[in-house]
């Protein structure tokens, strides 16, 4: 069975995918996602000692995109003697490129504070899913970062990986992870990050 077989079974595909995210959710370690984003840490020292920082961004972006599409190539193709062992290995790929039920955990205690009136503990939630200082907020800009947090997660966490998946199969899908978490890691304009992330900016932003 050739890599291009997989758009043929899409439905039973995204079917386990999703099962497998209610039922089991994201492990706390090994996680994929995770894979990738140690190997950015392992290889961005190498990238970064670069004169061109813009261009060693890429080449690390190039780098890590390359590994991880290849490895994935080589595991699709090896789980293709079988056809349920095939549905299941890429239903268990698909699943690492998005996080539905952890994405409801993390917002479901800024909830259960609001509802309770702890706005002490809503800011200690919320917190935990944005970027910028938030212990000057009150219920309704609490609700507005959980709002928005959400619907950027929503994005970034599901539906950029599906739609990719939906055009490019499950190389598109992860993909669009790595694209992602290049950009949380890396895609910062600071002064370390100003040069080196904007590719990883840029084609965030692209997807």
């Amino acid at each position: 069975m050739s890599i291009e077989r997989i758009i043929e079974y899409p439905v039973a595909i995204l079917l386990i995918s999703l099962l497998v995210d209610v039922i089991i959710g994201d492990p706390n370690t090994l996680h994929p996602v995770r894979g990738i984003g140690i190997l950015i840490e392992k290889l961005e020292p190498l990238f970064y000692g670069m004169k061109n920082k813009v261009l060693g961004g890429s080449l690390l972006i190039f780098t890590v995109s390359f590994s991880i599409l290849l490895v994935l190539s080589v595991i699709i193709n090896l789980s293709s003697i079988n056809y349920i062992l095939f549905l299941i290995i890429s239903g268990l790929i698909l699943k690492s490129t998005f996080a539905l039920k952890s994405m409801k955990a993390h917002i479901d205690p800024v909830i259960i504070s609001l509802k309770k009136g702890d706005i002490a503990g809503a800011q200690v939630g919320i917190s935990r899913i944005v970027r910028r200082d938030v212990s000057a907020l009150q219920e309704p800009l609490i609700c507005s970062a959980a709002i928005e947090s959400i619907s950027e997660g929503f994005v970034d966490g599901y539906a950029n990986s599906i739609f990719f998946f939906s055009i490019a199969g499950l190389m598109g899908a992860m993909f669009a992870r790595i694209a992602s978490t290049f950009d949380s890691m890396i895609g910062y304009n600071d002064e370390r990050y100003a040069k080196f992330g904007r590719a990883a900016a840029y084609l965030d932003t692209a997807i």
